[in-house]
């Protein structure tokens, strides 16, 4: 399936059920899972995937503006 590329958005297909408001990195097949502990991102999920090959919509890192992200942790 081919990618879509709205404004500061583009989808992907997922590597696996994903959250909304999560940190993403695209593998070397084209598709994104959550991005490790320490790993660089590539943008954050802006709806679920429910199952691994669902179409994502990602919210680039280099988009302008403030990404909406979900803690995994409280924050102090």
């Amino acid at each position: 399936m081919a990618t879509h590329t709205e404004g500061n958005k583009r989808t992907f297909i997922a590597t696996t059920t994903l959250e909304p408001f999560r940190l993403v990195t695209v593998d070397s097949s084209g598709q994104v899972g959550y991005t490790g502990l320490a790993g660089a991102f590539d943008g954050s999920t802006d709806d679920r995937a429910n199952t691994a090959l669902d179409p994502v919509s990602v919210r680039l890192r280099s988009a302008s503006g403030t990404h909406k992200l979900t803690a995994s942790k409280s924050i102090a």
